[in-house]
């Protein structure tokens, strides 16, 4: 019996923003990545953050679901079925001082407003220093990225683990959340990112990837 066969690293959804009152929805009808059919199972790596400071009210928060699909996403009836439902209301917000080098664990932001974050949390460097007004792709000037602080209450924010791109001046860093998830092989899978805050707030940030176990 050979060793068990991977594909590693498989991009579900590029970093992708979503303003208050819409959604986005990709499927493995589009996403090679989703369809599960002929795999034993994949694990899921999805986050999704905040776009500023506005503070998201009761009622309101930001959503990502995975819905495992009946008919390869084709006509069905159980459309409204829930694999997964990530939820995320916290909001925080810090611009960094300063560029900085990939490989850092530390990064040093403009005024107090860092008190929002604490350890733990966890957040994401969008790579630009605008968020977005439109949904769409991000457009980063340096690389999106999702980490975890070991401490964040006072500058400079400490991570767990090293930056993977450089990063420039007044880039935002927002709150987060993220999941790791196995999906079960056999099926086609759809993933949805939800802004239901359709009163005010800044657009939201969404991406997926994934490590799918192909065979024994």
């Amino acid at each position: 019996m050979g060793a068990p066969s991977y594909t590693d690293n498989v991009t579900v959804l590029a970093p992708y923003a979503v303003i208050k009152g819409e959604s986005y929805r990709v499927s493995g009808a589009s996403v090679a990545g989703l369809d599960l059919r002929t795999k034993v199972g994949a694990w899921l790596k999805l986050a999704i953050a905040c776009g500023g400071s506005t503070a998201l009210t009761a009622g309101a928060a930001l959503y990502a679901k995975i819905y495992r699909c009946l008919n390869a996403d084709g006509v069905n009836q159980m459309n409204g079925s829930l694999f997964f439902n990530g939820v995320h209301t916290a909001i925080g917000k810090v611009l960094i001082n300063g560029a900085v080098d990939a490989g850092v664990k530390s990064i040093a932001y403009d005024g107090a407003a860092g008190t929002a974050f604490a350890a733990e949390n966890t957040v994401c460097i969008w790579g630009t220093d605008t968020i977005p007004a439109a949904s769409g792709a991000v457009v980063a000037n340096h690389g999106v990225e999702f980490l975890n602080l070991s401490k964040g209450v006072a500058s400079p924010c400490l991570f767990n683990t090293p930056t993977k791109y450089d990063h420039h001046d007044n880039e935002v860093i927002t709150l987060a959340s993220a999941w790791d998830l196995w999906l079960p092989g056999g099926s086609v899978y759809s993933l949805v990112a939800d802004h239901l805050f359709d009163a005010a707030g800044e657009a939201m940030i969404c991406a997926a990837y994934l490590q799918s176990f192909d065979s024994y």
